[in-house]
């Protein structure tokens, strides 16, 4: 192995595993190969792997032990970069977990995202599977509910009459039913007396549409039958529904009576425990695979990747620093249902969905991310034996008057009131009943100050802990700007809610636009949301503005942040400010407000901090930094600093990583 290459996890595992089909073999290794150029990983060639060769270079080969024997060592060692063996039995493999000069400090996860092996979450563990399924129940909906007749009600229903080669039996477990049939026979077992469709419709939860599911063990092959009379008596139509599913039959509106049976197919034996009159939730509950848990109101999709986009950095970040942790997203009214967003599964469902699998699964924590009374109803169940983690971000606890910008009119304050009560009232038993149980977690220790003066409750230190968002500053890296990049700013963020403040933007640049050097200036606005159009109106038809209606993923972010040198981002509040933050470290120099949690993380070194609601201070931000190119790329250089000391994700993982994932009890520093 040369120290100037790179060699993945699984270099020698895959090595070790072609012996085993490949025992013949005197060298193992790569013919084709990535090679470092350029700052990139490049592939040399297709079609080379998994096949016999003549030459394999040393230093991305195995050779066995009898024929290393056969070579000097000392000349081996001395000429290893450019040794290359030549015996009659060789095999060259695929090309992966290796790169030809690709230990290079800057540029190693580069090599390393496109050489090695992609990282497979493999699961859990089909006896671990097995053994958590036995211990579910299935069903959301409890049967109890659900107006059903029993087995041992149908067999008296039935009666004693049978067909021939069929037995049945009552117990108190249900009613067994015994067939002798041969295979691909079938024969039916009827009630003696047909029951009037009065009772059948009085059943239907809408106008003769009856639900109905036949619960039966497995064993034998059963399906409940009704065929259908009219009022003389004449069969008009039938219904076959197999057991074990859900099933809407459409009542003839001529039927006057219905003769209930079953048809039986082939031999075996089962046993009927009830008939349902309405359908079973089969979606079971939702298996654990983790020791931790997050619990969130919302999770990014392909159609949607904004939806609390920073819980799934965490997420992985979590899995790249080897914890893994189940997600959930509560939705009330929502089914359990799975779905997968770039490596991360996510189950969403409802209470009783999260509260089975809480059950089920023995989490060591649970990590929950804007706290509502839903979520707790649930989870206050738990918290007495499981370390609960609430991170803290902002709308979710803040009374009215934090957010007084949002309401325009009297009837969306009063709104806005009422929920504000109820909201208080809510955190407030929180903070007051549950001492010793909760962790809580703030962004910015403006936003902690800012809470506990809200709720006049000051938090023991043991209990809140003060941890930023973590900036992926691999992914915004820093590049050195040149100055003419000062002349071009870019405005990316949602047009949700005026606390964005998007508005001073427009009047900020609408103030530049008399400037004699308005027209050397760029600028880029990108984002979506409700008040997209009405806001940004202003600005259309002039020539050095473009804007973009659509959302962007990180990395189309972090190169954008590449070609512009200033970040446009306006806020009326914020608990720290991920996209300005994840904009410094890439490098450009932030023109925002002195508000909330801003101070915090932009000082006048690496930023500009206009006063609140200072449109004109904003403008006269770019103005200054276009008189003064030096500043700009003293400030940039500064800006990309500040965030790797503060917020790199690297170092504010691992606090966060102390809070639920350490056998330790120490918790991160305030």
């Amino acid at each position: 192995m040369v120290p100037d290459d790179h060699y993945g996890p699984n270099y020698l595992l895959d090595i070790a595993l072609a012996t085993r089909y490949a025992r013949d073999k005197e060298v193992i290794g790569k013919t084709e190969y990535y090679t470092y150029e350029g700052g990139k990983a490049i592939r040399n060639s297709f079609a080379a792997a998994y096949k016999s060769t003549g030459k394999l270079a040393a230093r991305r080969s195995a050779i066995s032990k009898d024929a290393a024997d056969r070579i000097n060592a000392r000349e081996w060692i001395s000429k290893l970069e450019g040794w290359q063996y030549e015996l009659p039995e060789q095999f060259a493999i695929d090309p992966f977990n290796y790169c030809q000069g690709g230990n290079v400090a800057t540029h190693r996860r580069e090599v390393s995202d496109v050489v090695d092996d992609i990282d497979l979450d493999t699961g859990v563990t089909l006896e671990s599977l097995l053994r958590k399924a036995e211990n579910i129940s299935v069903g959301a909906r409890e049967t109890a509910e659900i107006e059903s007749l029993d087995g041992g009600e149908l067999a008296e229903l039935f009666g004693t009459g049978r067909a021939q080669d069929i037995h049945t039996t009552t117990t108190e477990d249900g009613w067994t039913i015994t067939s002798d049939l041969s295979d691909g026979k079938h024969t039916y077992i009827y009630a003696p007396t047909p029951v009037n469709t009065t009772w059948l419709r009085s059943k239907c939860k809408k106008r003769n549409r009856l639900k109905c599911h036949l619960d039966a063990d497995a064993g034998l092959d059963i399906s409940f039958v009704m065929e259908y009379f009219d009022a003389e008596n004449n069969r008009i139509d039938h219904s076959i529904l197999p057991a074990n599913r859900n099933h809407t039959v459409k009542l003839p509106i001529e039927a006057a009576t219905a003769k209930l049976g079953l048809r039986i197919l082939g031999p075996g034996e089962a046993r009927i425990n009830e008939l349902h009159f309405d359908h079973i939730d089969f979606s079971g509950a939702p298996i654990a695979t983790a020791r931790h848990l997050i619990v969130t109101n919302h999770y990014p999709s392909y159609d949607d990747i904004y939806r609390n986009g920073f819980v799934h950095r965490r997420v992985v970040s979590y899995k790249n620093a080897g914890v893994n942790v189940d997600v959930f997203r509560l939705r009330v009214k929502e089914r359990l249902s799975f779905h997968e967003f770039h490596g991360v599964d996510v189950i969403t469902g409802g209470k009783e969905d999260l509260q089975r699998l809480i059950e089920n699964g023995h989490y060591e924590s649970i990590i929950v991310h804007f706290l509502d009374p839903d979520m707790w109803s649930v989870l206050r169940q738990f918290c007495r034996n499981t370390r609960i983690v609430v991170w803290v971000h902002g709308f979710e606890i803040q009374p009215w008057w934090r957010r007084s910008f949002n309401y325009e009119t009297k009837k969306h304050l009063k709104r806005a009131k009422s929920a504000s009560e109820d909201r208080i009232n809510f955190w407030k038993d929180i903070f007051s009943n549950y001492q010793d149980d909760l962790h809580f977690t703030f962004v910015s220790r403006h936003f902690a100050n800012e809470v506990m003066e809200d709720y006049d409750l000051p938090l023991p230190a043991s209990r809140y802990s003060v941890i930023h968002n973590p900036i992926d500053t691999e992914l915004f890296r820093y590049e050195p700007k040149e100055a003419s990049q000062r002349l071009r700013i870019l405005a990316i963020g949602p047009y949700m809610s005026r606390k964005y403040a998007n508005d001073l933007s427009v009047e900020a640049i609408l103030a530049l636009r008399d400037k004699p050097f308005f027209s050397d200036l760029e600028f880029r606005i990108i984002g979506d949301g409700k008040l997209f159009e009405e806001t940004l109106a202003p600005l259309r038809g002039l020539d050095n503005v473009t804007i973009e209606r659509r959302f962007l993923t990180q990395p189309e972010i972090a190169e954008l942040h590449k070609e512009y040198g200033v970040f446009l981002c306006p806020t009326r509040w914020d608990s720290q400010g991920v996209s300005r933050d994840e904009a410094m470290s890439s490098g450009l120099v932030p023109v925002t407000n002195a508000v909330a949690a801003v101070p915090e993380f932009v000082d006048e070194s690496c930023g500009f901090m206009a006063p609140p609601e200072d449109a004109a201070g904003l403008a006269a931000a770019i103005e200054t930094l276009y008189h003064d190119p030096e500043r700009f790329l003293a400030m940039s250089e500064a800006a990309a600093a500040r965030v790797r000391r503060q917020s790199a994700a690297e170092e504010v993982i691992k606090k966060e990583l102390e809070l639920f994932a350490s056998n330790s009890t120490s918790t991160a520093s305030n």
